[in-house]
């Protein structure tokens, strides 16, 4: 009986809906490289499932061109770590300095032990908004 509770709870865990946090990209490239060692990042521990914390942010794409897996972005200029495009999306984004760029991008993913994967691309406030409707929002 404790095995099946166990295995119950495991499989529960396993499938629970990840909860997307607001999140200032330095915040976001600190727990990839630290994970809540540092003062203050133990705020992000009820938000972080499976080693995970999804997060919403803004970004800059490292060079422009047609979004592909492995696409790189930049989400903090004080950090090192990039963030690297992992989804289905193949719109055009332009470089970081060009004219045609806006001040940043939206962006959805997950950050992990050094990894930040970026799952969600949002050109426009409206894609954005559509997308925070479909998805379960830190409170």
């Amino acid at each position: 009986m404790i095995l099946l509770d166990c295995a119950v709870l495991a499989f529960s865990q396993q499938n629970q809906e990840p909860v997307y946090v607001g999140l200032d990209g330095v915040v976001v490239c600190e727990f990839a490289e630290n994970g809540t060692k540092n003062a203050g990042m133990e705020i992000l521990d009820p938000f972080i499932q499976n080693g995970k914390l999804y997060f919403i942010t803004t970004a800059f794409p490292i060079e422009g061109g047609n979004l592909k897996p492995g696409f790189e972005f930049i989400l903090s200029d004080e950090r090192q770590i990039k963030a690297v495009y992992s989804g289905q999306q193949t719109v055009f984004v332009s470089p970081r300095f060009s004219p045609y760029f806006p001040e940043n991008l939206w962006v959805a993913g997950f950050s992990e032990n050094g990894t930040i994967t970026i799952t969600n691309v949002f050109l426009n406030e409206a894609s954005l908004k559509r997308w925070l409707v479909t998805v379960k929002l830190a409170e």
